[in-house]
Parts: structure tokens; C-alpha cells; sequence
């Protein structure tokens, strides 16, 4: 959709319309000494750091409600004649929260007053939904390694990092993938672009982490994990909305350094096994940021940097061959391309092969701005923000001779405006962009991505050439939101839109590459495949997005309330914007301009909530919630579906059975000429050459999941909360792809005939089914100490590859059968707690003694702590048992009686290679009965520490060390084992999943 389309639609619109909230709300009832409602009561909010009032005043219900405020400090009064005015203490209001307070006035003069609440309430009397706000208390305060918001999130119930293939979007939601998620801040997209990630997993699933925001710069956020409201859309796991901070009527800022290096930290565990020094590291952080106000009571900035330098020795380990094996390689060529693999190892039971250590060097630079400014005027709030994050990432790979960049450049802006119409009525309008642009390629000043040597994958090897393909990526994403709220009666009603449009697409070429099933089929250079790069100069998709919902919270009297709402979202279907698309597998491609598939119209996803007061105390609440919502389709799935011309895919898999005579026989290095030339002049395709296709299902259907969910919560005294919650997130028609046309075993050929090739189908035919008991336990700031404490007792199946982040699919084992491969997904983790605590350390009698207690007051200690059980781990045999040209997912025999796990001297062997069959299957050329996912990895246990000390300068102005340790205890986490049949080492663990303990320095001055 043209950006001037989506303006005019969406000012046109902008009455009557909504998305998200990015601030939070009070409501409730005002009553007199006898329970009665108080009709036209005037209700304030006052904001204590920008001195803003907003007004209401109250329904015939006695209800009032100020439906969207900025997060921060307030103070609510309330006046009617004949009754004494009353009077809140002030009041922490969060982002994403809908806080209830309720009032009984008590007759007398309006100049009297009395204080009536100076807490809000710790259980959630209002929402259905489960989530929590992260506040700036825990993301100011908590020891956060590399300092990103993102470390936050995984201490909710529910959320875990992304574990195997799923790391492309780094956390899951209730067992949703990581892509699964709806990214904010401050309302608008953030996104990745091509996909719905925000790069955690690092740029395109592999690298260091990007750092969207500074957290210096974040005042809050909220995560919701089951059952929002229909304000919210395109998630089939959670919503996760950042606030930015503001200026105030006074001037404040900080100025930070931190600094990490390897004199404290100890050493990895397997550098000390390999006798390897520590890794060297020098990590830099320095910021600083300054808010306040352009004009008092009407006009705030906030601005801020912050600066990232990092020199970091990391271990790198791989398989390598052997000099015996290089020897008998009958292909010299191969022989000098693997010569330039390491050639210092340790000895394995496969003498071909050997365990590659070292210590090598990442480089990363980064700096992350931010500026923002807020107006009021009159009924008026305007809020504009622009973040700005320029990242150089350098990556050593297992090859020595070779590195790797990724620049990463993101532009994310924001503007809005929130008007009261009146004390009942108010609307807001938003509008966002963001940008994400990154080049990937070797470092060697080369940006351009372009063609590049040939490079093989042998089973039981790390890798070939180890460098990854050159891709250049570009997203931009346009929104735009806004919204209509207004109270009447015992009712808020809410209505809105959302209007999105992306344009995504990419630069990029790859390597021919030969693969080969196993060690002996290298040496005799017998490839079953290869994949053939010819390159995509520019291949793009572009579309739109259309949303609408209505939402009604309905208090049906004071202990029971219905939030009912209904979402519609229609996403336009992909349209290629650059180069050819699949549409059909079996008919001609499209053009440029032509949907990849044909629209869904029926996304309706209606909500529902109850919330009851079991007791009336406000002490006991009741909260059933469900819903239907919807996700996107991503590009990120479709780029490999595009053409250079009407015969030529630009990345086929071609088997070498669908390889013409012309080109045979098929040895390495596949002909780097031959891809020139057709990519040059595609109609140098030779006749017999069967690239295959990988094409969407022109019937797709976007992806939705059901959620639910059930819970109880308990407030004890003024400072304390429990919760227990039944949690349910189904999730269906996700992404998956199917081989339509194999190689049949019995024939040798394709079913459908050798003039298609391997045909892959993305058909969105996965699902996955997530149950789960959440417990939590949560205490507020009191006698110095605060803490949150949850477990969470959970199972996720998932059925045909709803894990994959792969465009072509790498688990299910059989297409004919895909309920064979259903089982525990990757990241099905049956058991987790967290631990976040706080302690302010009292001084006692030194506080009134100004030296001493200069020394001994304003200490603080802080930590997380984590454990989980181990994720599902899918043995394979690593090679072609059956003969249908995909080795990818194949299962062995389980062997009777026999445990999958040693328990050896050998802490680092824990599987069995004899509770596996590996040679039954392959001499039967059958599939293995072994089931998916059927072995646990190890588990997990991590514990983070701080100890703060705050120091008083003057009035006004602090200073701040903090000294910091992550993984203080050196716990030894060790990753999953290889659980590759062919692999010489499998069964063996050769990685950690954490770091050993780092030691972090910081200093903070604060006014």
C-alpha cells in the first residue's frame, strides 16, 4: 500500500479508531458512605512530573474511567458537592496496566479532604489478560549482561529464549515461536522487518544480539503473554510494548560507564579442558542522556546515548578432518579446499575425524540514540520520538582464514496525539515507521554481496567453507493506529483501526554447494545434492494490512466485570515487488505486481473475559479469559520462492539424479562458470536440468491461535500477591513446507516425474499445542525488600515442523506419514523457575551519623536467579537411509532395554550410541521407529548477583557503583549433545549454553 494511501486513510479515520496502548489507565467507582453511586463527580489525575491534570467525571454508575495516561507518578482526586474531597497518595502507574480505584466519599465540605488509598492494588481487577509489567525500578536496577531490555523477559511464567531452530526470534510466548510475537514501542512496530523477531538470535538467526533500545532510555515494559484484548493483534504468542521515557518539569539525566574484561572472569570450561588461556575480552559501555522541560507544564524532551565496544575472545570448536582422511580424499581439489579447515584437533573414535578448539576474536560496535519530545496543548497531548541504532558486528568462523561482518542500521520513529473531547471521550491517533537494513558478508571490505567460490557439507563435518551467503536485507514498515474511547453508563467502550504497509526485500547470492551424506562419499566425491546459487539481484514482497476492533468492558456491578470484544484483521497476500514469484507449483511463475496466493478474508477473533471479586474484598479475584488472534504471513519464509527467470529459482536444491548428462558427472567444485553463465542469461538452462521449485499454497490460510486462560489471585496484607494460572495456546495453520514430489525409493524417480524436480509446497499445515500450570508469588518494596518468584509446569507438541525457522523443512522424516515426526517441540521445557530480588541493606543507627553512614548506608543487592529442565532433543541418523534424496530428519531404531543416556565418569559423553540403531535402517532402506524429540538435553541452572552503592553528592544529585556477576557461583551449563548418528562424536557435549562467571564494573552519576 502506497505511504500516501495509508496517511489519508488512516487521518480520515482517525476519530473513530485504536491500537495500542502505550500508556496505562485508572478507573473505578465512586460511591457515598452507604455504597450508593455518586453521579457527576469530578475526577483528576494529576501527573506529579509534568504537572498535567486530565479531568473526567463519573457516570450514572458512579464510574469513572481515564481509559490511556503516560506511565508514571500520580495523584487522583475526586470532588462533589456535599462531600469531602478525597485524595490518593501517590500512585505508581505502569505501561499497559488498567489499575482499579475505587471511592467512598464521605459527607462534608469539598474544602475538607482526606486521604483514601496510597497503594494501588497488587491483584488485576480489571483484565483477563496475563502479562506483567516490567518496571524502571527492575530494568534500572537488576545485573543484566550486555545491558538489554531483552534478558528482562524471561523471567515472566511462560517465556522462554528460543532453543534450537526457533532462535530467529528469540523468545517464545506460551509456546508460540519466536516469530510469533507483536513487538512495540511506544506503540508502533520494531520489529525485524522480514520477520517478527527483533534479531535476539542475532542477525538472521546467528551473531550477537541487536540492542534496539538502550535500556537508560526505557521507562517500561509490558509483556502480555494469553488472552489480550482485541486492542491487540498479529501475535499468536504475546504482545510486548516498550515506553520510552519522557521530560519533566525538572531537568534530570545520568552519565554511565561500564566496563567488563577477562582479568576476573573465569575461563570456559572447555578452554581449560583444551588447556587454552582465558578468551580476552574489553567490553565498553558509555552513555549518558538528558530530559526536561522547553517550557514548564507544556512542553519535555528526553535524549540519550549510548556507546557499545566490544573486543571478545570467543572459544570456537567444530569437527575437522584428519590428515589420514585428507588423504584418501580421490578428489584433489576437495583436498586443498579442506586443507584450509584447522588443523589442530583432539583425537575422536573416528580417526578421519578430529575436535577442533581455539580462542578467537569478535569485534562489535554499536550506538543506539534516542530522542523524544511531548507538548500539551489545551486537550492536546502531542508526543514525537525517533530512535536511531547503528551496529558493526565481526564474527569469527570455524575456518581461520575467514570473518564475517554485519552491518545493521535501524531507524524507528514515532508520533501520536492524544485528545480529550470530553470528560467521557477521547481519541488518539499514531503513526510509525521503521527501518531495518543489514549487508552480511566476509570481512574483507567487500559489502557488495556477490559470487563466491564453491564449498561443500559433508556429514560428520562442522562445515566446508564455513561462511554463510552474501545478503543484503531492507524492511521498511508503515503504521498506523488510532482509537475512540468513551464511558458510558457501567461500560468503556473502545473502537479502532490499525493500518500497516511493508515493503521487504533483499539482495543476496550464495555458493554452489555439494552435499554429501557421509565421510566415505566425500572420499569418492559422490554428492546427492547441490545447491545451486544464482542469485536474486533484488527479489521483494510488498503488502498491506487492515485491522478493526470494537471492545467493551462491561462492570456488571462491583464484583463482577465482562470485557467482551471482537478483532478483525485482513492481510493483503504478498505481491512480488521485485523479480518473479511462485504462486502455483505446477503452473508458470507470476510477475512482478502478482499475489503469491489468494486473500483470507475471515480473520474474526472475538475475546472474552470475566473478572470477579470473589469475596468483595478486592482481596480474591476470579479471571477467565479466551480469544482468536491472528499473525502475518513473514517475508522472511518467501525470499528463496522467488525466480531470476521463468525456468531458473534463484536457490534450487537440485538432486543429482535431475542433473542433465551435460553436466555429469557431478564432482566438486560444482562449476562456478556454469552459475555465471545462467545467471548472466538464464536461458542457458539446459534442457534435463530440474532445478525444482519451492512455491507458496495459492490456498493459504493466515495463521491464528486459540488462547486461554483460567487463574486465581490471592492479595495478602498490603505488600504481598499470589497467583495461580491454567494456561492454554493452541496455535494452527503455522508455517511448514512439504517435499510434493520426493524420489520414490522403489523407482528411483520423482512420482510426478523428473520435468519438476524436488517441488517444495509452503501449505502453513503446522501446529502446536501448549498446556501449562503457572505459579507466582509476588512481594512489593516494604522493609527494604522486594521479589517476584514464578514456576512454570508446561508441555508443547507440535505436529509437521511448527518449530522450523527454515524455509524448506529439516525434521519431519516422512512426508507420506508427518504424524510419525509429532512430538515435544524444541523448546518444550517442563519445568522452570525464576527468582528477581531486591534488598536495601539498613544502616541501623548509622543513618543518623553522616560519615558513617556515607559509608555504610545506601547498599543494595540484587539478583536473578533461573533453573530449567533440559529442551527435547531429535536423534538422526545423519544420511539417506531410504533413498529419497533427503537425509534431513531421518530416525533410527529404538533398541529395547537400552537407557539413551550414559551416567560415565565421562560428564561430557550422556548418550547412548546403543540405544540406537543407526545400521538396521539403513541396510533395510526404511525409516527408523525412534519417535521425535524423544531425548532430553541437559538442564540449567544460572545465578546472577549485584551489589549497589548509592552515594549523595548534594541535593539532587547522586552517584552510583555497581558491581556485578553473572553466573557468580561458575555453574558449568553445559548445551546439548551431537545427535547426529554419522558424527564421530556423537552423544558428546562440545559447547556451553552459559557464559563462565564475568565480573562487571559500573558508575552512574545521576541529577
Amino acid at each position: 500500500m502506497p505511504l500516501r494511501s495509508l496517511l489519508s486513510v488512516l487521518f480520515a479515520l482517525a476519530p473513530i479508531a485504536l491500537a495500542q496502548i502505550t500508556g496505562g489507565s485508572f478507573t473505578g467507582v465512586v460511591t457515598d458512605a452507604s455504597g450508593l453511586a455518586v453521579v457527576d463527580a469530578k475526577v483528576d489525575a494529576r501527573n506529579l512530573s509534568t504537572n498535567t491534570i486530565t479531568r473526567t467525571s463519573t457516570t450514572e454508575q458512579g464510574l469513572y474511567d481515564f481509559p490511556l495516561l503516560p506511565a508514571g507518578r500520580y495523584v487522583l482526586t475526586v470532588e462533589k458537592s456535599g462531600f469531602q474531597r478525597a485524595t490518593t497518595g501517590e500512585l505508581q502507574l505502569n505501561s499497559g496496566n488498567r489499575s482499579r480505584i475505587d471511592f467512598a466519599l464521605k459527607l462534608g465540605e469539598v474544602s475538607q479532604s482526606v486521604e483514601v488509598i496510597s497503594e494501588i492494588p497488587l491483584v488485576n481487577s480489571t483484565s483477563q489478560s496475563l502479562g506483567t509489567v516490567i518496571d524502571s525500578q527492575k530494568v534500572r536496577d537488576l545485573p543484566l549482561n550486555g545491558r538489554t531490555f531483552t534478558q528482562l523477559l524471561v523471567l515472566q511464567p511462560g517465556v522462554s529464549l528460543s532453543g534450537g531452530n526457533a532462535n530467529r526470534g528469540g523468545v517464545e510466548l506460551n509456546g508460540s515461536s519466536g516469530l510469533g510475537n507483536n513487538w512495540l514501542m511506544d506503540g508502533v512496530d520494531m520489529s525485524f522487518g522480514e520477520n517478527n523477531g527483533v534479531g535476539i538470535g542475532g542477525v538472521g538467526g546467528s551473531g550477537t544480539v541487536i540492542n534496539s533500545i538502550s535500556i537508560e532510555a526505557l521507562e517500561e515494559f509490558k509483556v502480555t503473554t494469553n488472552a489480550f484484548s482485541a486492542e491487540y493483534g498479529r501475535a499468536t504468542g504475546g504482545v510486548i510494548n516498550l515506553t520510552t521515557k519522557s521530560g519533566t518539569n525538572q531537568f534530570h539525566g545520568t552519565v554511565l560507564y561500564f566496563l567488563r574484561n577477562d582479568k576476573l572472569d573465569a575461563n570456559n570450561f572447555f578452554s581449560n579442558r583444551a588447556n587454552l588461556g582465558k578468551p580476552p575480552l574489553r567490553h565498553n559501555q558509555y552513555g549518558a542522556n538528558l530530559g526536561g522541560p522547553i517550557r514548564k507544564d507544556r512542553l519535555f524532551f528526553f535524549y540519550n546515548f549510548e556507546g557499545d565496544r566490544i573486543r571478545r575472545g570467543r572459544t570456537i570448536s567444530g569437527t575437522v578432518p584428519t590428515p589420514l582422511y585428507l588423504s584418501l580424499l580421490k578428489n584433489p581439489r576437495m583436498r586443498d579446499h579442506l586443507a584450509n579447515m584447522p588443523r589442530t584437533f583432539e583425537p575422536t573414535a573416528n580417526p578421519w575425524i578430529g575436535q577442533h578448539f581455539r580462542n578467537d576474536r569478535q569485534r562489535v560496535n554499536e550506538g543506539t540514540n534516542i530522542g523524544r519530545v511531548d507538548y500539551i496543548l489545551g486537550n492536546h497531548r502531542f508526543s514525537g520520538r525517533v530512535n536511531v541504532n547503528n551496529q558493526d558486528v565481526f564474527n569469527p568462523q570455524l575456518r581461520e582464514d575467514v570473518r564475517q561482518q554485519f552491518p545493521l542500521r535501524q531507524r524507528n520513529a514515532m508520533v501520536s496525539d492524544f485528545w480529550v473531547l470530553s470528560p467521557r471521550t477521547s481519541a488518539e491517533a499514531r503513526f510509525g515507521f521503521n527501518r531495518t537494513s543489514v549487508v552480511r558478508g566476509p570481512d574483507d571490505g567487500r559489502q557488495k554481496p556477490g559470487p563466491q567460490a564453491g564449498y561443500v557439507s559433508i556429514g560428520g563435518l562442522t562445515g566446508g567453507s564455513d561462511l554463510q551467503d552474501q545478503l543484503g536485507t531492507f524492511t521498511d514498515v508503515y503504521t498506523g493506529v488510532a482509537n475512540l474511547t468513551h464511558i458510558r453508563g457501567s461500560h468503556t467502550f473502545k473502537a479502532g483501526t490499525e493500518i500497516r504497509s511493508t515493503d521487504s526485500f533483499r539482495h543476496q547470492f550464495g555458493n554452489p554447494r555439494n552435499y554429501y551424506n557421509t565421510l566415505q562419499d566425500a572420499i569418492e566425491d559422490r554428492p546427492f545434492q547441490v545447491e545451486m546459487y544464482f542469485g536474486n539481484p533484488r527479489n521483494g514482497y510488498a503488502f498491506g494490512g487492515f485491522a478493526a476492533f470494537v471492545q467493551d468492558d462491561w462492570r456488571v456491578n462491583r464484583r463482577l466485570q465482562l470485557n467482551l470484544g471482537l478483532r478483525y484483521e485482513y492481510y493483503e497476500p504478498f505481491k512480488g515487488s521485485i523479480g518473479l514469484a511462485s504462486r502455483d507449483p505446477l503452473g508458470p511463475r507470476g510477475k512482478k505486481g502478482d499475489p503469491i496466493w489468494n486473500p483470507d478474508r475471515n480473520n474474526f477473533g472475538p475475546r472474552f473475559g470475566l473478572v470477579w471479586d470473589l469475596f468483595g474484598s478486592g482481596k480474591t479475584i476470579m479471571r477467565l479469559g479466551a480469544g482468536m488472534t491472528y499473525i502475518a504471513p513473514q517475508p522472511f519464509f518467501f525470499y528463496d520462492a522467488a525466480w531470476i527467470s521463468e525456468r531458473v529459482p534463484f536457490a534450487p536444491q537440485v538432486a543429482v539424479i535431475d542433473i542433465p548428462a551435460s553436466l555429469q558427472p557431478v564432482t566438486f567444485p560444482f562449476p562456478v562458470s556454469f552459475i555465471q553463465s545462467v545467471r548472466d542469461d538464464p536461458s542457458l538452462v539446459p534442457r534435463g536440468l530440474q532445478p525444482g521449485l519451492l512455491a507458496p499454497d495459492p490456498a493459504h490460510r493466515d495463521e491464528y491461535a486459540l488462547q486461554g486462560n483460567y487463574s486465581i489471585q490471592q492479595q495478602i496484607g498490603s505488600s504481598f500477591a499470589v497467583q495461580a494460572s491454567y494456561v492454554l495456546n493452541r496455535a494452527v495453520k503455522l508455517y511448514s513446507s512439504r517435499l510434493i514430489n520426493p524420489i520414490n525409493p522403489a523407482t528411483g524417480r520423482r512420482d510426478l516425474g523428473q520435468d519438476i524436480g524436488a517441488a517444495w509446497l509452503q501449505e502453513f499445515g503446522a501446529n502446536m499445542t501448549y498446556h501449562a500450570l503457572q505459579l507466582g508469588a509476588n512481594k512489593r518494596l516494604s522493609s527494604g525488600l522486594n521479589f517476584d518468584l514464578y514456576y512454570t509446569l508446561s508441555k508443547g507438541i507440535q505436529y509437521n515442523n511448527a518449530d522450523n525457522s527454515f524455509v524448506r523443512d529439516t525434521v519431519t522424516q516422512d512426508f507420506t506419514w508427518v504424524a510419525g515426526s509429532r512430538g515435544p517441540k524444541v523448546t518444550d521445557v517442563r519445568h522452570r523457575m525464576t527468582a528477581v530480588y531486591s534488598y536495601q541493606i539498613p544502616t541501623g543507627s548509622f543513618a543518623r551519623q553522616g560519615v558513617l553512614n556515607s559509608m555504610f548506608g545506601g547498599w543494595t543487592v540484587q539478583g536473578i536467579m533461573g533453573y530449567r529442565s533440559g529442551f527435547p532433543l531429535n536423534v538422526v541418523t545423519g544420511r539417506d537411509n531410504v533413498g529419497n534424496g533427503r537425509p534431513d530428519g531421518q530416525r533410527p531404531d529404538a533398541v529395547p532395554g537400552q537407557s539413551p543416556y550414559l551416567h560415565s565418569q565421562d560428564r561430557l559423553l550422556v548418550l547412548n550410541r546403543a540405544a540406537f540403531d543407526f545400521d538396521t535402517v539403513r541396510t533395510q532402506r526404511r525409516f527408523g521407529n525412534l519417535g521425535y524429540n524423544t531425548v532430553v538435553g541437559p538442564g540449567a541452572f544460572t545465578w546472577d548477583a549485584s551489589v549497589n552503592k548509592w552515594f549523595t553528592v548534594t541535593e539532587g544529585h547522586r552517584i552510583n557503583f555497581r558491581f556485578e556477576m553473572f553466573n557468580w557461583m561458575n555453574h558449568t551449563v553445559l548445551s546439548n549433545p551431537v545427535t547426529n548418528g554419522s558424527a564421530a562424536n556423537f552423544g558428546q557435549i562440545t559447547s556451553v549454553a552459559v557464559d563462565p562467571r564475568n565480573i562487571q564494573f559500573g558508575l552512574k552519576y545521576l541529577f
